[in-house]
């Protein structure tokens, strides 16, 4: 509770005076005025500061005024109720433009949805918010003021809207690459098109009217914290989505007879960027925006996105979901951005930024002291919850009625969906609390950060949950599936239908008008849409292996002007376990994510026409795959070592390593790729006895451009988040690694597959395409190799670095292994270490608390603070992992997987054993190649990974094993595999694979397809 000192000299807490300080009180306590003196220091926070950080606030806002409960209630639910309206008209355009053409053919609008409502969110409501803050602390009293706040403002909103539209585009076209198996060149420019104009356009309308709002509420001494973020969702969905259907709809019209709009949309929309930019740069409150301020909103898009695949898998599931999906969303985003909000203005006219007031000295509290009784802003929370059952009542009637055209809502339903809707808003609401506690700790403003967190995770969450209580209210009431046909597997089209909630299977005929309802829709069809069985099609997985294999370099002696810096340490610099738990999990979540996309790539394109011919490309994938972990995760360790040094803080030395290390890897990757060609040649003509000229050139094409353009771009991005960590003072040892295999995975089969797809097509055609492709990668190499022998960073690893590199492409041709999550984490170690060993001592020499070499596990993993609780984060980061990217994969498979809690058990058993292996194996590992003169950072890696795929692949087989013996066996997958087709499975990323053999005794398991080759080998 925040301590004051009253009159009689008394210095007590606001609980031990008896004085309830929560928002909206209507009994004003008598407190002295709140001294408030802003720290005099410079803007050092960028966008994640308030809009004017250093002001003071005058002297009539010194006194934190309370307001009494009626006139909070009601100031909130007046625009929550039109807010409301807005989400109505939402849910319903949606309803009605998921059936035109435009949403059928081109399917990935469903996943621009969420993402661009929650960028409306992202972006306008931080606005409302920030402006809200600085109207209440009155630093927008002056009409100079004013006019720089708006300009400002709203150029950031045109350059974030344009940016952050067309990164959601890509993410929805490579999303719709990995479900459909083919990629339209007409879609993806029409999706970008849309979005941007969406997204520009709703902002730029929004903007204005949140503006006016606030500006007007202050004007009537109305608290523009209780009305401003509400009314900028009001209409901004139904906005949103009418903008995207009619854009989507007009150049789909004319996408095949004028093909120069969107791309001339596109380009304008560019050219005007720069001009946004300017004018950002040249406003002071904005200017710090423009370079720091992405990540709330790209982590957003990014939590959307996930709620854009939630709403395109049930869309057609529940043929009413989409009606009631942005109503839940809108509500939740709208409460939790009021109650952000008000703690922001609160801590912003209460305490200094990077102070927490005494009653939030712990962030993690009850529930109860949140929602009910316990803080200053408990209150506020009371009223927003009981605010969303009128609410979502009211609401869901009224959508209901106008789809259907009459009431069909059921008091069943009706109980689960508020009872979800209200869990939505309990769980926001906390997380509120959390976050905004937590930023204003770290001197992060919330008003520029949280709200973009909080409505993303409320589309997620809100998704989620409500396509559980779907299939909650479809389990306990039978549901009638008429299939009228079968396509098959990539384009599946089921009719369903349903009948009202409480009544019997529907009698005989009831369907015979296509059980329309007389308004067009089927009575409940808004509620309960039916759980068919899909066209099951075994897909034959493919055995695929991430060797994490990385170059052996002796270190180069350092000259005077390299010596270690004067600053050492013991131990390793200490940071806290929460920092070292969020750097790290939050990257290695986006790993797995990139390695679950990889799995549901290859699923796809292993049916195509390339792969089945070709099938020598199978033995490409885990080469390559291999390679892009061995040389950006090798470059990520390195240049986090070089980082954490200091060398790499002036430009001259970022460009040098930058130049050095692209060139080095060009040049093994190319080197590399043809190697990896070669060997898939052999290994293709040993078998079949016979060797086709155009196959070898159009794999020897495919490796180089696919290793070359791979690792280019992966490359660059780590180069970029290395930078970006130090700029942060994030330690890039923690995050480096894990996204240098976030994406890698799928990029690299992405590209694999697209390149060879169109070489395949060009054999009969255009037949010198593969050999000029070949001889121009190859022209090449001598001048990466020139350019890497010039850098003295480099050149010695040109030299000394292939062995491990040739051995592990090796290693990953000949044996699939599990590479995924334990490799992520044991190359965090390894990095952590090595940097470690860079700062404390000399190349040859132990620091003197790792003397000895081989320590006991319990040392390893139990001593106090060090390497230890770095193990401890690491292992326990092993199960919540394995968990996600399971049911993640198993969620997304839509059928064709399953999981049984011992099998879960067993296999979350054997991924501990193997990381508590490779943590142990790297302390002693790295430590010895240290005391050998041996630089960790290139050596230590490839060796652990390839050791973790040995006694990952070990564990897994037993595994497999015992569940066979117990008599865990899958039943379920019975008689999908046709003729003793024999599946070979291995796991990776926690991402079992099936073993499926009916002819011999084999373990019928799981398929998790995230990464597999095709193999004739014995079955696990």
């Amino acid at each position: 509770m925040v301590a004051t000192e009253f009159a009689g000299g008394k210095n007590e807490s606001y609980d031990n005076a008896g004085v309830d300080l929560e928002i909206g009180m209507d009994i004003e306590p008598q407190l002295p005025p709140v001294a408030f003196v802003p720290p005099e220091q410079p803007d050092t926070y960028g966008s994640l500061v308030s809009v004017m950080p250093t002001s003071d606030p005058p002297a009539s806002f010194q006194n934190y005024k309370t307001e009494s409960c009626w006139s909070t209630t009601l100031q909130v639910s007046v625009p929550f109720f039109i807010a409301g309206i807005g989400t109505i008209g939402a849910g319903l355009m949606l309803g009605m433009v998921s059936q035109w053409e435009v949403f059928k053919e081109v399917s990935e609008l469903f996943i621009l949805v969420p993402a661009l409502l929650g960028l409306k969110g992202n972006l306008d409501m931080c606005l409302a918010s920030r402006l809200s803050t600085q109207v209440n602390i009155g630093n927008m009293v002056s009409a100079k003021d004013i006019w720089s706040q708006i300009l400002g403002n709203i150029a950031l909103v045109q350059v974030q809207s344009i940016i952050a539209a067309f990164i959601v585009a890509i993410f929805a076209v490579c999303i719709g690459i990995v479900m459909n198996g083919s990629f339209e060149w007409k879609h993806g420019l029409l999706l970008a098109a849309a979005g941007i104009i969406t997204a520009t356009t709703s902002c730029f309308v929004l903007d204005f009217v949140m503006i006016a709002v606030i500006m007007i509420s202050h004007k009537l001494r109305v608290n523009p914290d209780n009305i401003a973020t509400p009314l900028a969702a009001s209409f901004g969905d139904v906005v949103s989505i009418t903008v995207l259907a009619n854009v989507a709809k007009f150049l789909f019209k004319y996408h095949d007879s004028l093909l120069y709009v969107t791309p001339g949309i596109l380009v304008s929309y560019l050219l005007f960027l720069p001009l946004w930019i300017y004018i950002v740069i040249k406003q002071k409150h904005t200017k710090h925006v423009l370079t720091t301020g992405w990540t709330p909103v790209l982590s957003a898009l990014f939590i959307s996105g996930l709620g854009g695949l939630v709403l395109g898998s049930v869309a057609t599931l529940f043929p009413g979901f989409v009606v009631f999906q942005p109503i839940i969303n809108g509500i939740g985003g709208n409460l939790v951005s009021v109650q952000a909000s008000r703690i922001s203005t609160f801590l912003h006219k209460t305490v200094h930024l990077g102070e927490l007031p005494s009653y939030a000295t712990k962030l993690i509290i009850s529930p109860i002291a949140v929602l009910f009784h316990g803080t200053p802003q408990a209150k506020i929370a009371r009223i927003l919850l009981f605010m969303a059952i009128p609410g979502h009542l009211i609401f869901a009637y009224v959508a209901d009625y106008i789809f259907n055209g009459q009431s069909t809502v059921s008091v069943i339903f009706m109980v689960t969906y508020l009872f979800v809707s209200v869990l939505q808003v309990a769980i926001l609401l906390y997380c509120a609390h959390i976050l905004v506690h937590f930023v204003w700790r770290r001197k992060i403003d919330p008003d520029s950060s949280t709200i973009p967190y909080l409505t993303a995770l409320g589309d997620l969450l809100g998704s989620g949950i409500l396509a559980l209580a779907f299939l909650f209210l479809r389990s306990i009431h039978p549901v009638w599936l008429q299939n009228h046909s079968r396509k098959n597997f990539s384009d599946s089209s089921l009719q369903w239908g349903t009948y009202e909630f409480g009544s019997d299977m529907p009698p005989k005929g009831a369907n015979k008008k296509g059980g329309r309802h007389r308004k067009g829709r089927k009575n409940m069809a808004s509620l309960n849409g039916g759980g068919g069985e899909d066209e099951v099609s075994l897909m034959a997985a493919a055995d695929l292996e991430l060797e994490e294999d990385f170059q052996v370099q002796h270190e180069p002696k350092r000259k005077k002007s390299q010596a270690i810096p004067a600053a050492r340490h013991k131990f390793e610099p200490e940071e806290n376990a929460f920092s070292i738990a969020v750097q790290v999990f939050i990257p290695f979540l986006v790993a797995g994510l990139g390695m679950v996309g990889a799995g549901l790539v290859l699923d796809i394109v292993q049916h195509w026409e390339v792969f089945r011919v070709v099938s020598e490309v199978f033995i490409l994938v885990p080469a390559l795959l291999g390679l892009k972990g061995n040389l950006e995760m090798t470059l990520a360790s390195r240049l986090s070592t070089q980082a954490n040094l200091g060398y790499m803080d002036t430009p001259k030395q970022q460009w040098s390593l930058i130049v050095g290390n692209l060139s080095l890897i060009q040049c093994q990757a190319i080197v590399v790729g043809f190697l990896a060609s070669m060997a898939a040649m052999i290994m293709g003509w040993i078998p079949e006895g016979k060797f086709d000229i155009d196959h070898g050139l159009l794999l020897c094409a495919s490796s180089l451009v696919t290793a070359s353009l791979a690792s280019f771009v992966l490359g660059i991005v780590m180069i970029a988040v290395i930078i970006a960590s130090r700029k942060f003072n994030i330690n890039p040892d923690n995050v480096a690694t894990p996204i240098a295999a976030s994406m890698g995975d799928l990029i690299t089969l992405t590209l694999l597959a697209w390149i060879s797809s169109l070489l395949f097509e060009a054999i009969e055609t255009q037949p010198w395409l593969a050999p000029l492709i070949i001889g121009f990668c190859l022209l090449l190499t001598p001048i990466w190799a020139w350019l890497c022998r010039q850098n003295k960073h480099t050149k010695e690893v040109l030299s000394s670095g292939w062995t491990p590199v040739v051995l592990a492409m090796g290693i990953a041709v000949f044996q699939p292994v599990i590479n995924g999550v334990g490799g992520n984490l044991v190359a965090v170690q390894a990095s952590r270490i090595s940097t470690s060993l860079h700062r404390d001592s000399k190349i040859g020499t132990l620091p003197s608390y790792a003397s000895n070499i081989c320590l006991s596990p319990f040392a390893v993993f139990g001593a106090k603070g060090g390497h230890a609780r770095t193990a401890r984060i690491l292992l326990a980061m092993v199960i919540p992992g394995h968990l996600i990217f399971s049911y993640t994969i198993s969620y997304l498979q839509a059928g064709h997987t399953s999981l049984t809690p011992i099998f879960v058990v067993v296999y979350l058993l054997a991924a501990l054993i193997q990381v508590s292996l490779l943590l142990y194996m790297s302390h002693v590992m790295v430590h010895w190649m240290w005391s050998k003169r041996i630089d960790p950072d290139n050596s230590a890696i490839p060796y652990l990974t390839a050791f973790g795929d040995l006694v990952g692949t070990g564990l897994l087989a037993i595994a497999f094993q015992f569940l066979y013996v117990i008599g865990d066996r899958d039943s379920d997958r019975i008689g999908l595999s046709k003729g003793g087709c024999i599946v070979q499975g291995m796991p990776r990323s926690g991402l079992e694979l099936p073993i499926v053999d009916h002819n011999t005794n084999t373990h019928p398991k799981t398929s998790f397809i995230a990464s597999c080759v095709f193999s004739d080998g014995p079955v696990l």
